[in-house]
């Protein structure tokens, strides 16, 4: 199966008209059918319905082009690759990461390659919508950065923990709560919870329910949340409270409220995930900086700059 052809395949899926598809690909219409007829008698099942009315994609078709998209990312991502290791560089790690739980960690560990591979480039991606899983198996994604999800793993990954983070409640700062210092986890049996979406943290409920199993309740849960940003606005505008990592902190501005809990939690684990057989110099960059952070320590102010600096520019 040639690249041309599926390259085709995709201009024709994009445009549903033969004659724009072989103008973007610069094609003489008869060549670009032939491609496609090539490609349906290759995988023996027709991609493509053509009749007076136009093109339309089959059934199988649409389970193709998703297939071919990521072919055509994957390709180009390699072509990428070699120009830049044949430069002297050592690749690129594209990293997804929830930005509370791993901001401290994922802060030391860029200032690290920075000292130590200067030649390496980490693309960040913040995490803020379900199917990030999904998207690392596709190729679209290098790695991922966050806290523990719940198992079984999907396959064909790899994955080890890189830290554990102190855990702490977050609450609105007019929540009746919250002019306690400490909190009684006890104390917030009756409480409403705004909680991740399984969508986006596979296992979040169930920590949740661990963590208050002591206390001899389950969480009434008021709101699921998508995103961080979600969160903090639900428990700025709700009588709220949510249990996160110590590291939201330095991520959420005005209107709510950090408050230690008693007993303290187990810290919530942050964990790396990668495809199984990357063996890139780049992933292992980042896996030795991680290892060698531990989670352990504020980073320190040139680590915080650089990391501001990181995010403004989303690579270096």
């Amino acid at each position: 199966m040639e690249l041309r052809y599926i390259r085709s395949f995709v201009a024709v899926a994009d445009a549903l008209h033969f004659g724009q598809a072989a103008e973007q690909l610069k094609l003489a219409q008869p060549a670009l059918s032939q491609h496609i007829q090539k490609l349906e008698t290759l995988l023996e099942t027709k991609l493509l319905d053509r009749n007076r009315h136009g093109v339309a994609l089959t059934a199988v078709g649409q389970v193709f082009l998703r297939e071919a998209r990521t072919i055509l990312a994957q390709v180009e991502h390699a072509r990428n690759e070699v120009e830049r290791v044949k430069s002297g560089g050592q690749g690129t790690l594209r990293l997804s990461y929830v930005p509370g739980p791993a901001r401290g960690a994922l802060t030391c560990a860029l200032h690290t390659i920075r000292q130590k591979n200067p030649a390496v480039r980490v693309e960040l991606h913040e995490v803020i919508a379900g199917n990030v899983m999904q998207r690392l198996l596709a190729g679209e994604v290098d790695a991922i950065l966050g806290p523990e999800l719940d198992p079984p793993f999907p396959r064909g990954l790899d994955h080890e923990e890189m830290a554990q983070q102190e855990v702490v409640l977050c609450l609105g700062r007019m929540h009746p709560l919250a002019e306690h210092k400490v909190i009684k986890l006890s104390d917030l049996k009756d409480a409403a919870w705004v909680i991740y979406s399984e969508d986006l943290a596979p296992g979040y409920r169930r920590w949740i329910n661990q963590v208050c199993r002591p206390a001899g309740f389950r969480p009434r849960v008021a709101q699921r949340v998508m995103s961080s940003n979600d969160l903090q606005v639900a428990l700025s505008t709700l009588p709220g409270v949510a249990i996160v990592p110590a590291g939201y902190r330095e991520l959420f501005g005005e209107g709510v409220e950090f408050r230690s809990l008693d007993p303290l939690p187990e810290p919530m684990g942050l964990w790396l995930w990668w495809r199984k057989g990357d063996e890139s110099s780049a992933l292992m960059a980042m896996q030795a900086a991680l290892r060698a952070t531990g989670g352990q320590g504020a980073p320190s102010r040139a680590a915080e700059a650089e990391f501001r600096r990181k995010q403004k520019a989303r690579f270096v």
